[in-house]
């Protein structure tokens, strides 16, 4: 069978204007059905009812049961699906259960560390993660497998020859800079999720190098369980330069990137949750024509070449140095801008990565 014969149907947990269900879900849906194919995407949140985002705390386990039965019922509407199971998470038992069942193939697309940190066996025997016992022993069954990070890559080829690399890919021309960008506003943005400790840790650690930045502004853009603590810590450090924007739509993202200066992307954490993540707020600054300042660390280092398309820092006082710097030189924050925005047209647009699933898949069934 070609892959025209099949309909492909991504199961995904998440709302639309979350990034693992936006960029991995909907977008290539979205292409797939430009290109012929038939596509769809079945989210839990959307479709469902489902809490998503920082709502999915209040999710009970007879809530996820119910869930799962209500997808599964879903399924049975399509005539030859092929199942991309976006993440593994409670979602997941109703797409795994009815391919078993039913024999039908599906697709794994991990994009996120979802298990715990230490995945020992004790004994050799005795896995200390279920869920990461449980996803290699699925994964050997499935037809193959997608991975968002070249962490996760490493990691799941371990487990099964089938496995390949997919970045995500967004929209240029939504994401594309209306002007050359010149740094005038001075002002710069963090952008993520306040979902994990390690949100909380690497925005203290970006605090502290705000402290001795007074002359400029940080806005930060996200919300999650650690909003508190993260406001307190600013507060304890008297910080008068950090502004608090909450959560912005998806779709407004674009629009209010065009008064950013700077991207900033700190990691203090090294763990296998923040090497295995594609940080896809880099791409779009970068998309945007915003220069971004990270740390050198996990799939970070395959998108930013240090000096070229963005700057790479090590520590605390080279982010102050390398904020400064940029800022203070316009014919590097204008190099940098527009390298920023050809790497990502040339590597990361949703068109591109597409057609690059279109491929693997072609290859595999």
């Amino acid at each position: 069978m070609s892959l025209k014969d099949y309909e492909l149907v991504f199961i995904t947990r998440e709302s639309p204007n979350l990034p693992g269900a936006k960029y991995r879900a909907y977008n290539f849906t979205k292409i797939l059905k430009e290109n012929g194919y038939r596509a769809d995407v079945l989210s839990y949140a959307a479709d469902l009812g489902a809490y998503s985002g920082i709502l999915e705390q209040y999710l009970s386990i007879i809530d996820k049961i119910s869930y799962n039965l209500k997808a599964y019922l879903r399924f049975k509407q399509y005539r030859c699906p092929l199942f991309v199971i976006q993440r593994f998470n409670y979602h997941s038992l109703a797409p795994l259960l009815f391919c078993l069942k039913n024999r039908i193939k599906f697709i794994y697309d991990i994009d996120d560390w979802e298990f715990r940190e230490n995945i020992d066996y004790f004994k050799g025997i005795f896995p200390r993660s279920k869920a990461e016992f449980l996803f290699r022993k699925t994964a050997r069954k499935a037809a193959l497998c997608i991975s968002g990070s070249h962490y996760l890559q490493d990691y799941i080829t371990t487990i099964t020859p089938k496995s390949y690399y997919l970045a995500p890919g967004i929209d240029i021309e939504l994401f594309k800079p209306t002007t050359e960008k010149t740094a005038l506003s001075k002002t710069l943005a963090w952008v993520g999720t306040m979902f994990r400790e390690e949100d909380y840790i690497n925005l203290k650690y970006l605090f502290k190098i705000m402290k001795d930045l007074p002359d400029l502004t940080l806005e930060v853009v996200g919300d999650g369980h650690y909003k508190s603590r993260i406001t307190a810590e600013s507060k304890r450090l008297e910080l008068r330069n950090i502004i608090y924007r909450g959560w912005i739509e998806g779709s407004m993202i674009p629009k209010y990137l065009e008064n950013i200066s700077l991207g900033l992307f700190p990691l203090k954490v090294k763990s296998r949750f923040t090497e295995a993540k594609f940080p896809v707020k880099i791409i779009e600054f970068m998309s945007k024509g915003i220069p971004v300042i990270a740390t050198s660390f996990g799939e970070v280092k395959s998108i930013i070449k240090d000096g070229e398309n963005g700057l790479l820092a090590k520590d605390e006082n080279d982010f102050k140095y390398k904020i400064e710097m940029i800022l203070e030189d316009s014919e590097l924050y204008s190099r940098i801008s527009r390298s920023a925005r050809e790497s990502v047209v040339l590597n990361y647009s949703d068109r591109r990565q597409t057609q690059k699933l279109i491929s693997i898949l072609d290859r595999e069934l």
